[in-house]
């Protein structure tokens, strides 16, 4: 009876720290969210990110202000080029925009639509 309670135990521990690590993971990613970085360290009142897109596995757009200002930035592993400064009263930050359900990649779709329109071959 004694090694019943043994693997018990052991099992609700292994459960604990489970549960403790998801919960840690959980925590961080919505404080990275909010207010860009783990923990009070990395907060500013003047560089946001607004919007990022995974374009490869090391390469992303990146969508920041800066001051009032806002760029739209190539990130790779080995470099960050600014690519283009954009209009910071033309984008719809996550607050303005219509539809809560809308996707990265529906919103990806209007943009290059808006800008290529439709090419035909």
């Amino acid at each position: 009876m004694s090694e019943f309670w043994y693997y018990f135990k052991l099992i609700a521990m292994i459960c604990l720290i489970l549960g403790a690590a998801l919960f840690v993971t959980r925590y961080s990613a919505k404080v990275a969210r909010k207010g860009g970085g783990f923990g009070v360290f990395n907060r500013s009142d003047n560089i946001k990110l607004i919007d990022s897109f995974a374009i490869a596995k090391d390469k992303q757009l990146l969508i920041v202000s800066v001051a009032g200002r806002a760029f739209l930035l190539s990130v790779s592993s080995d470099r960050i080029e600014k690519l283009e400064e954009l209009d910071l009263a033309t984008l719809k930050l996550e607050e303005q925009r219509d539809t809560p359900e809308e996707t990265v990649g529906a919103r990806f779709k209007t943009i290059l639509m808006d800008r290529f329109g439709n090419m035909k071959k």
